[in-house]
């Protein structure tokens, strides 16, 4: 019987895991000491979870499949995250493991000042409203906890 599996690729998954338990409880540590509805939106939540440890930082992007730079674009709040990658930073939001109407709540107050900026240069260019993030992100959190294998 052959195994779809390799070694190096079951390290790979198994560091992956690790790293994403390890966020986590991360994550709960940071919530420990701060309630979450004390952030300043997800990138300031996101900074106060990863810290310094940009070997971490590096091992979340590859996870998540998001560019080192798009995170700490995220992190620093210099980035809406309704208009990147949508899936995937909201899959981050989810690795966190906090709740979805949390990560709406959290990203629509990051996507808010963006969209203060943008709100005249859209209307002068013609281009309509984005798609509605948060009913999107409510579509995707559905599906990651659908993925997961929890239930079985």
């Amino acid at each position: 019987m052959k195994h779809g599996m390799n070694m190096d690729q079951f390290r790979k998954v198994k560091a992956q895991a690790s790293m994403v338990l390890d966020l986590r409880r991360q994550a709960e540590a940071v919530l420990a000491r701060r309630p979450l509805r004390t952030f300043d939106g997800f990138g300031h939540f996101l900074d106060a979870v990863l810290g310094e440890d940009r070997e971490r930082t590096s091992a979340l992007a590859r996870t998540v499949r998001l560019p080192l730079n798009t995170i700490d674009q995220l992190r620093a709040s210099e980035l809406d995250p309704f208009a990147g990658p949508l899936e995937e930073i909201a899959y981050l939001g989810y690795l966190l493991g906090i709740a979805c109407p949390d990560f709406v709540r959290l990203a629509s107050t990051d996507h808010g000042r963006f969209a203060r900026h943008a709100a005249t240069v859209l209307a002068r260019s013609g281009v309509g409203a984005v798609p509605e993030a948060p009913e999107r992100i409510e579509r995707l959190w559905t599906r990651f906890e659908e993925d997961q294998a929890t239930a079985l």
